[in-house]
């Protein structure tokens, strides 16, 4: 197994049983010692903060963005996690997803509601060069924050309006380029990713208290809120695998929300806990999840791994500072983004 980390400088990895954990309960990967890994550097002088990412046609794709606001956005692809090319930025507005599906990467835009804020939906063959979509004008408004692909549809969700004063509102397209929407419903609820698996797509986000923040669907058109979520969670991040959902994020109490579901449907909470914590990205591959984000209140990255979304190890990294933003699986490995610019290895 490939695991590839995004970080600042060289780490060290070990292996630790997580609170709330049963013996023995989970595969989380064998301890990586400070000599295993290696280290490439996308950004040299950290110009770039790493965003999202995608794995797709024997590619990774990851999509950041210049700390220089009016220098945009910026690609990087990769075969193998440790030569990457970097390209033209694909757009003028911030990214807010990108994901893989019908032979073409497709990247929705969290900024695309607002005026001049350029493109909202684009895609792409092979994550280089990238072709703006052109849905009606009405479509392409919408603040879009996650996409994914399943039963031969590509599925966005975001915002029509602002959260609080807001609808959701859900597209749908065949080929990423032309898209319809399929609902706008849910107010009070803003959502931030979206995954398929075992036959239903999911939708997780914020909700206001007392409403759900996770919307299923079998068919991309008809939504329903799910059912015994916790109202009190911004989940961030979605991933299916062995045959279970494990959505992340952060409880309203400042701890690591991890959630989990067989159907999609009625979700119930992981016994694991982390204190002070923020889950931002989940992915599965190689019969493991592993989840990132920020624990110590944002002070040290996290990475978590289990094998069925209850019992967690948590892999202590050391000695760099700040956090994690987003995970994918692809080529026999994980690749971790974070906002140092670099490409941390391991083969």
């Amino acid at each position: 197994v490939l695991f590839v980390l995004l970080a600042g400088g060289a780490l060290g990895l070990t292996a630790c049983r997580g609170h709330g954990n049963s013996s023995g309960a989970a595969s989380g990967g064998p301890a990586r010692s400070q000599s295993s890994w290696k280290t490439v550097s996308l950004s040299p002088s950290a110009e770039v903060g790493l965003n999202e990412i995608a794995y797709g046609n024997g590619n990774f794709v990851i999509m950041g963005s210049y700390y220089n606001t009016n220098l945009g956005e910026v690609s990087f692809t990769s075969a193998d996690g440790l030569n990457w090319t970097r390209h033209a930025e694909p757009a003028s507005t911030p990214m807010g997803s990108v994901a893989y599906g019908n032979g073409r990467f497709v990247m929705v835009s969290a900024g695309g509601n607002c005026e001049g804020c350029g493109v909202g939906i684009m895609t792409s063959a092979d994550g280089y060069t990238w072709t703006a979509a052109q849905p009606a004008p009405s479509v392409n408004k919408h603040g879009l924050s996650g996409v994914a692909y399943g039963k031969g549809t590509f599925v966005a969700v975001g915002l029509r309006g602002e959260m609080m004063s807001s609808t959701v509102v859900i597209l749908t397209s065949a080929d990423g380029s032309v898209w319809s929407v399929a609902k706008t419903a849910f107010p009070n609820s803003a959502p931030a990713a979206v995954t398929y698996g075992n036959g239903v797509f999911v939708a997780v986000g914020t909700g206001a208290p007392g409403e759900n923040a996770i919307l299923t669907s079998a068919d991309a058109s008809t939504w329903t809120a799910a059912k015994a979520a916790p109202s009190m969670q911004t989940l961030k991040s979605v991933a299916y695998g062995n045959g279970i959902f494990v959505a992340v994020g952060q409880n309203r109490t400042g701890g690591a929300a991890i959630l989990i579901s067989s159907d999609g449907y009625t979700w119930t909470t992981s016994p694991y806990v982390l204190a002070s914590s923020n889950l931002t990205g989940v992915a599965f591959g190689n019969g493991t999840f592993m989840a990132v984000g920020a624990s110590h209140s944002g002070a040290l990255p996290a990475i978590l791994t289990s094998a069925d979304g209850k019992a967690w190890i948590e892999q202590t990294i050391f000695p760099t500072a700040g956090g994690l933003n987003a995970v994918a699986y692809g080529n026999g490995g994980f690749v971790v983004l974070t906002d140092k610019g670099n490409v941390l290895n391991y083969r």
